[in-house]
């Protein structure tokens, strides 16, 4: 509840500031991405790193400003009155549209609608609107609204087909585009070095569908197949990065990864970190679609297994039907068209 006090006194003092926004240093257009993580998510940060790689690379014309999520309910008026006729503003990408994660998207509600005059692009999310309850549906109602409103000019992308399907259905009047994970934009990660040991990640939230004991039991079943065997997360209690620190994280779990002979993980990022890096990983399904959808991007992949609703770790027989001599499938490709959508409404 604090959190959402917070961001409406920050909106109240932001409707009253006429200053610049922060990170408006040049006189040259704007790529302004919103909602950047400052959170210690690793996923998160490296969907971050990937949006802003996908700028910098594609429209090099445009001053860049990254506003964190803290600081959009601070920032939204001045973006308002300052931004001009051409600018663009991106949104982080994920998983977090839906009621499942409220201030994301209240956030996304703030943004499409006081950002109107401009083009406003969506990087690659999943869905997961409430319709089995009456809070879901009014919730999801509004969300219905204010998308079809504030259609123009706006770009949707989903990155699995059963958010898209559900978004088809249940958004009538809106656009959707489908593309990959922004993630799978990365491409300087590529790692062929040698390779020891099994790294391990499994969550420990909402979205897992392990019960504690089962979890304790699997993690026990991976250590007692390997003597080179450790966890890894992708999730840090530090919550105060900068964008730049959050972005050095990213790396040097992508740099742990390139190690390891395997991972296994129900983590979707981890997964994602562990294919744009070349390692091979064992990914375990969670309550949603959000990871086995993913695969469907990367089904041609010789070093990526999804594994069944119940597990069978048959890890060495696994590994021995790996073929090292093919890398992973780069993605920039996959996002060219999604340029050209963005500079045709400019």
């Amino acid at each position: 509840m604090k959190l959402y006090i917070f961001s409406i006194i920050k909106l109240i003092g932001s409707f009253f500031s006429f200053r610049r926004p922060k990170g408006f240093k040049t006189e040259k257009p704007k790529a302004v991405i919103l909602l950047v993580p400052i959170h210690g998510n690793i996923g998160d940060q490296a969907l971050g790193l990937a949006g802003r790689r996908f700028v910098d690379d594609n429209f090099p014309e445009f001053e860049v400003v990254e506003i964190t999520m803290p600081d959009l309910f601070r920032e939204i008026f001045p973006l308002k009155r300052h931004l001009k006729k051409g600018d663009l503003v991106f949104v982080q990408g994920g998983g977090s549209m839906g009621t499942r994660y409220m201030i994301e998207e209240l956030s996304r509600w703030v943004i499409f609608s006081q950002l109107k005059n401009n083009t406003r692009v969506l990087f690659p999310q999943s869905s997961s609107f409430d319709l089995t309850t009456s809070w879901g549906k009014r919730f999801t109602s509004f969300s219905q609204w204010l998308y079809k409103t504030y259609s123009k000019n706006l770009i949707i992308c989903i990155r699995d087909k059963f958010s898209l399907s559900f978004m088809q259905e249940n958004f009538p009047g809106v656009n959707f585009y489908f593309y990959p994970d922004i993630v799978l934009y990365l491409d300087e990660f590529k790692s062929n070095k040698a390779r020891s040991g099994v790294m391990y990640c499994l969550r420990e939230d909402v979205e897992s569908r392990f019960k504690p004991e089962e979890r304790r039991k699997l993690m026990s079943e991976i250590e007692s197949k390997f003597e080179n065997c450790v966890s890894f997360a992708t999730t840090i209690d530090d919550t105060s990065f900068t964008i730049e620190e959050g972005r050095n994280e990213v790396k040097k779990l992508v740099e742990r990864l390139s190690a390891a002979e395997l991972v296994i993980t129900d983590r979707l990022h981890g997964v994602i970190l562990s294919y744009i890096s070349n390692t091979p990983v064992m990914a375990i399904p969670t309550v949603d679609h959000k990871l086995t959808e993913f695969f469907n991007w990367i089904s041609s992949s010789k070093r990526s297994f999804l594994l069944g609703e119940n597990p069978d770790l048959n890890i060495e027989t696994r590994l021995k039907s790996i073929d090292h001599s093919v890398d992973n499938e780069s993605f920039k490709e996959h996002f060219k068209p999604l340029v050209e959508l963005i500079r045709n409404q400019v």
